[in-house]
C-alpha cells in the first residue's frame, strides 16, 4: 500500500485449533489506516482515554489470570483476598473462565488432575465471584477444587484460567471509537516489562498508537507507554465493544478506558 512514508507491506498469520472467523471480521480487527500523519509524542503524555484492541486487552487480562489464582491466595499475595462479593471492576464488565467452550482453544472436560472442569464467572458486572483452585490451593485455603489445574511439561500443577470470555455490550453501536469520542487507540503491546501481574501493576510498551477525535483516526504517535494498575484501569470502563474477537484462548471485545497514564 502506498503511504506518505513510502510503500508499506503488512502481513498477518493466524494459528488456531478453532473454527476460523469470517474473513471480514479478521480484516476489521487488523487493518489500520496508514496515511495519517505522525504527531509529536509530547502531546500524548498524561491521563487519557484509551481504547484497547482485543490483542492488547488480552495482555492486560494476564493480571486478572494471576489475581484470581488460588495459589496466589494461599501465599497471601493476591490483591483480591477478602474481595469476594465486592465490586472490584466496572459494572460494565463480566469476565468468565470457560473450559467448557467447545470451540475454545483451551477447551477441556477435565483439568490436569482429572477433576471435571466447569465454566465459572470470575467477575459479574464488576463483582468478584471467587478464586480458581487446583487440589493443592484448595486444600491450603479450605476450599474445593474448581477443576482449574494446569501444568507445563516438567512442572507442578497450578490453578490456571482457560478460555477467558468478556461479555460484549448489548447497548453500543459496535463502533467503540465513536462511543468513546476522542482518545488513543492501542492496537498491540510490544512488551510488558516492568510490571507485576500478581499485584496488578502494569507497564506496557505500545509502540505506535493512534489518535482519534470524534470517533475518527487522525494521526499516530510512536514510542508510547501506558502504565497503572489493572484493577484501577478496569474499574473505569467507558464502554466494552459490541462484538467479540478471538485472541489465542481469549474471546474479547474492544475496551474503552478512562484516565490511563500515557507517556
Amino acid at each position: 500500500m502506498p503511504s506518505s512514508e513510502g510503500l508499506l507491506q503488512s502481513g498477518c498469520t493466524i494459528e488456531t485449533s478453532c473454527s476460523l472467523p469470517l474473513a471480514r471480521d479478521v480484516v476489521e480487527m487488523l487493518v489500520m489506516p496508514v496515511s495519517y500523519p505522525g504527531l509529536s509524542p509530547g502531546s500524548a503524555v498524561g491521563r487519557k482515554r484509551v481504547v484497547l484492541s482485543p490483542p492488547a486487552f488480552s495482555v492486560m487480562l494476564q493480571g486478572i489470570r494471576s489475581g484470581v489464582s488460588g495459589r496466589l491466595l494461599a501465599r497471601g499475595a493476591s490483591p483480591l483476598e477478602g474481595m469476594e462479593g465486592k465490586g472490584v471492576l466496572s459494572p460494565l464488565l463480566t469476565i468468565r473462565d470457560m473450559p467448557g467452550l467447545v470451540d475454545g482453544a483451551a477447551w477441556a472436560p477435565f483439568d490436569s488432575e482429572g477433576v471435571p472442569a466447569r465454566n465459572k464467572t470470575l467477575f459479574e458486572k464488576g463483582i468478584f465471584k471467587g478464586f480458581i483452585h487446583d487440589l493443592a490451593s484448595a486444600a491450603a485455603t479450605g476450599e474445593a477444587s474448581t477443576g482449574s489445574s494446569g501444568r507445563n511439561l516438567g512442572e507442578h500443577s497450578r490453578p490456571v484460567c482457560t478460555n477467558l470470555v468478556v461479555d460484549p455490550s448489548a447497548e453500543t453501536s459496535g463502533d467503540t471509537l465513536a462511543e468513546t469520542g476522542s482518545g488513543l487507540l492501542v492496537t498491540d503491546i510490544l512488551s510488558a516489562g516492568g510490571g507485576d501481574a500478581g499485584s496488578g501493576q502494569f507497564t506496557f510498551d505500545c509502540g505506535r498508537v493512534y489518535l482519534f477525535r470524534r470517533g475518527e483516526i487522525c494521526g499516530y504517535y510512536d514510542g508510547c507507554v501506558i502504565s497503572g494498575n489493572i484493577y484501577d484501569a478496569l474499574s473505569r470502563v467507558i464502554t466494552p465493544g459490541g462484538k467479540t474477537y478471538r485472541c489465542g484462548s481469549d474471546i474479547l471485545p474492544f475496551i474503552s478506558l478512562d484516565g490511563v497514564s500515557v507517556r
